[in-house]
């Protein structure tokens, strides 16, 4: 549980067009998120903007504006996830950039609507609400990596109604995709069949960092690989069984009380479950001994990163899946049963 997104039985027979919802003039797939940062990094650099970003973040999403030279100042993220708008009000505006993080799929409705007023050019990562129901069409430029919800081996997103945006892809071979494509296989032989030789994990660990190599940070297009899924991706279906996993979640009296969001808004697809816990680390180590791979959502300088545990709530798990992690987590982390 955890581990790579595996292919799955969620897929229709027809093609679609994927986030039809998104209502940009101008959509663009990469092969990463960290290559649609890229191109947002020259845009800024470009036109001479520096940006404000959110002190609770991936080292992968800021590392394309710091190579840049973007002069980037920190806004606090609350231990409720929510921004300090009252530091972002007295901030210069002009030529400058505002990044807002939609964290595990929830949005910060009064950052949202700071936003729109505020003169910031606004630059929203999706990357985990990719499912959600909002309206995003206040933001400048939306853009985030496909691969933390759904099952492909690349992908990256940037859509804007900017005309002055220049996009910025290089034409690269396309053969990266396949060593991310072997690594998912090796870690499904791994998990699925129980195989437990190291030879395995091994395998799935030189491939994945193959391909992540492959990848890289320049801006390169999407492969025609994971394209083609995400055509034949069933959003809806997989939106329903989110909320539904999430919920069974909710309703357990142990993890409500850690629950970082105790009730779930009708717009929103939870990409994990957050929760706040005592020795995080070396919980998550623990639950890897029962084949719990929990991933960490992130380590920063932001105090509240050292205590969140996402308790992965993909449609591919079952309730039985769900609970048995519940149990694993509070026994590992010796916490008792409620009388």
């Amino acid at each position: 549980m955890g581990s790579e997104r595996l292919i799955n039985d969620y897929f229709k027979e027809e093609f679609q067009k994927p986030f039809k919802n998104f209502k940009f003039s101008r959509k663009y797939f990469y092969s990463s998120g960290r290559g649609a940062i890229k191109n947002l990094a020259y845009f800024l650099k470009k036109n001479r903007y520096s940006i404000f970003f959110p002190d609770y973040y991936c080292a992968e999403m800021f590392k394309p504006l710091k190579d840049e030279n973007v002069k980037i100042e920190f806004y606090r993220i609350l231990p409720d996830f929510t921004a300090d708008i009252k530091f972002l009000k007295k901030v210069k505006k002009e030529k400058t950039a505002l990044y807002i993080v939609d964290y595990f799929g929830f949005q910060d409705e009064n950052l949202i609507e700071f936003s729109k007023e505020s003169g910031f050019l606004s630059v929203r990562d999706v990357t985990h609400s990719l499912l959600s129901n909002f309206d995003f069409s206040s933001s400048d430029i939306v853009l985030g990596s496909l691969r933390k919800l759904f099952p492909v081996v690349d992908g990256g997103i940037l859509f804007t109604n900017l005309k002055n945006f220049e996009i910025l892809k290089n034409n690269s071979k396309e053969d990266f995709y396949i060593d991310k494509l072997l690594a998912k296989l090796y870690r499904e032989i791994y998990e699925r069949y129980k195989y437990k030789s190291e030879h395995f994990e091994k395998m799935y660990l030189n491939y994945s960092l193959k391909g992540e190599e492959g990848i890289g940070y320049l801006p390169k297009s999407i492969s025609k690989f994971s394209l083609n899924l995400l055509k034949i991706y069933d959003f809806e279906k997989v939106g329903i069984k989110r909320r539904k996993n999430f919920n069974i979640l909710l309703s357990n009296s142990y993890i409500l009380k850690k629950a970082i969001f105790k009730s779930l808004p009708k717009e929103v697809v939870p990409q994990s479950f957050p929760i706040k816990i005592e020795k995080r680390d070396l919980i998550k180590k623990e639950l890897q001994k029962y084949k719990i791979f929990i991933p960490i959502l992130w380590r920063c300088k932001n105090e509240i990163s050292e205590n969140i545990l996402n308790i992965p709530i993909d449609e591919d798990y079952s309730k039985k899946d769900l609970l048995n992690s519940v149990d694993k987590i509070k026994k590992v982390s010796g916490d008792k049963d409620e009388c």
